[in-house]
């Protein structure tokens, strides 16, 4: 079935929650057709993307000032930089680690079916030779 979500960008703020009704009905009303049980209406979800606070209680304006504030902050920039190049180092590592493996089982293919040397399936699947011994020691228990 599936869902729907309305996106609306506006610049005004009045009547919000009298147009997110009318816009909710319309969506119902396009999603079932005549004879439709009410349990098949699609879940749906209206966002209203607004120039002005629409709560009157200054909240973009202090979310905007937060934002800046933080932008700012030299130590949560090195601190989030930091972090950045921390999970990039961790996902490079990562992808090298699962490189390595799949190194190792074509290498160990290659000794087990075509009766290839550990050390020669080792050398021509770039695999770690420590690792493909290691493996067949395992796989022989």
């Amino acid at each position: 079935m599936g869902n729907f979500f309305g996106f609306f960008l506006t610049n005004s703020h009045l009547h919000c929650r009298k147009r997110t009704r009318y816009y909710q009905s319309m969506i119902d009303m396009d999603s079932l057709m005549k004879g439709q049980d009410y349990s098949e209406l699609k879940d749906s979800y209206i966002l209203f993307i607004c120039k002005r606070d629409p709560f009157k209680d200054d909240f973009t304006n202090r979310l905007s000032a937060l934002v800046e504030q933080i932008k700012d902050n030299e130590k949560f920039r090195r601190d989030y930089a930091a972090m950045n190049l921390h999970d990039r180092d961790i996902t490079r590592a990562a992808k090298q680690e699962g490189a390595n493996e799949k190194a190792v089982e074509n290498a160990i293919t290659l000794v087990q079916k075509y009766n290839v040397s550990p050390e020669s399936a080792a050398k021509d699947m770039n695999a770690p030779l420590d690792k493909v011994l290691e493996s067949l020691s395992k796989s022989r228990l």
